[in-house]
């Protein structure tokens, strides 16, 4: 999608994400369906108060697109209620064929020889998640009968920005640098351009992306017998190659 300004952003995820999911779930409802799998996403949890991000998180999502996840959610848990058996996801940034989203801006960069900079020192983790891991998980919680429960999804042992920025400059054979900035200002600056209209990053992009972010998938892991395989580094590189590909 294109980036939204910040006026017309709240209203755009609340007609997509939260009336459509209403919409589905009174549709399939009345139709006498009774299991439904939802992918939310981890930024109903807001900034981690604590790490890993587990299940028993604070939800406190600090933007619209969070928010109105965190409202499917809520119809979703109405519908448990008559009956409904739904399993929900909250996935980390899903990686792979068709989900290039904001790593298009990165890879331009690397395809041109240019600085790559950081938000931030570039020390900190930032979990992903693979579109295929996502299917897996799919399998196994319809496998396990779509329990009534929430989930983490996220991939294991994710290296620190820096390494894995470097590592994906490195396979693409790029000249390119990584660079680090001070957070704090890079993100007053993105927030005063978004402020007015000229949005680089969404504020729920930026915020976070000088943090520790890594979900705790220990109970995805027991309860459906679902093991991600698809690491970070990996599948930064693939996009790259779809990336180029285009």
């Amino acid at each position: 999608m294109p980036y939204q300004g910040a006026r017309d952003r709240r209203n755009y995820f609340f007609s997509v994400n939260t009336v459509g999911t209403e919409n589905i779930l009174e549709a399939i409802y009345n139709k006498g369906c009774r299991n439904y799998l939802m992918f939310t996403t981890d930024m109903t949890y807001g900034k981690p108060q604590y790490l890993p991000v587990d299940i028993e998180h604070p939800q406190n999502p600090f933007g619209p697109y969070g928010q109105s996840k965190k409202a499917c959610e809520e119809i979703c848990f109405e519908y448990r209620k008559k009956g409904m058996n739904i399993t929900i996801f909250r996935p980390r940034m899903i990686n792979g064929p068709g989900r290039l989203g904001i790593l298009v801006k990165l890879f331009k960069l690397i395809d041109m020889n240019l600085p790559v900079p950081t938000i931030g020192n570039g020390k900190n983790h930032y979990q992903m998640i693979s579109v295929f891991d996502c299917v897996s998980a799919i399998l196994c919680a319809i496998d396990k009968g779509l329990p009534n429960k929430e989930y983490n999804l996220g991939s294991k042992n994710s290296p620190d920005i820096r390494t894995l920025l470097k590592g994906v400059i490195a396979s693409a054979h790029s000249h390119s640098v990584v660079i680090p900035t001070p957070g704090k200002l890079v993100k007053f600056i993105l927030n005063i351009f978004d402020s007015i209209g000229l949005t680089i990053m969404y504020k729920e992009q930026f915020m976070i992306a000088d943090e520790e972010y890594i979900l705790d998938i220990k109970q995805t892991e027991d309860d459906l017998d679902w093991h991600p395989q698809y690491n970070d580094e990996d599948m930064l590189k693939e996009a790259y190659q779809m990336y180029k590909k285009q």
